[in-house]
């Protein structure tokens, strides 16, 4: 422990190789900036909801509703598979809800994240490309058809009961 610094201090080869910092978090090399220090780190399940932006509900299976995540830092990973139970009339695009808040680094889509929602429709006539958005201030990711980004009338009425909806996104959180 380095009282002059407030830190505790490794090193290797006369070199700093990490830092934890009495504030908390971690720093490694040499860094001793806060804002760079590692100061989350947590894993876990998220029960997840899907919204239909104009009208209409869907509705997940109580036993496969989950979605795992790893938060590192601001960064979140998130996959799993999402059943749905029940749906009636969904209409609009649909919306699958995150653990964290998207970021609002840079503008309203800038750098938010990616990643890959897939629609399992059982069905060969029901196969679609879609298109994830994530907004700035937003705890769900948006989902479209993919040659109609942004129109309010397109993905939710894709879903049927007992479809299977893929989940794996990548995302900043505040």
């Amino acid at each position: 422990y380095n009282h002059s610094e407030n830190a505790m201090v490794f090193r290797g080869n006369d070199a700093e190789k990490l830092r934890i910092l009495s504030t908390g978090g971690i720093t490694f090399n040499g860094d001793t900036a806060t804002a760079n220090a590692l100061d989350d780190y947590e894993e876990g399940t998220h029960t997840a909801t899907i919204t239909c932006s104009t009208s209409g509900t869907v509705t997940l299976s109580s036993s496969i509703n989950k979605l795992n995540y790893v938060k590192i830092g601001k960064i979140v990973h998130i996959q799993g598979m999402l059943t749905a139970s029940a749906v009636s009339s969904p209409s609009g695009y649909f919306r699958v809800s995150l653990p964290f808040n998207i970021s609002s680094w840079g503008g309203t889509y800038a750098g938010r994240g990616t990643g890959t929602i897939w629609l399992n429709t059982g069905s060969s006539n029901n196969v679609a490309d879609y298109v994830v958005l994530l907004v700035q201030g937003e705890s769900s990711a948006r989902v479209y058809l993919g040659d109609n980004i942004g129109v309010q009338s397109d993905s939710a009425n894709n879903i049927g009961a007992n479809d299977d909806i893929y989940v794996g996104l990548t995302y900043t959180s505040n």
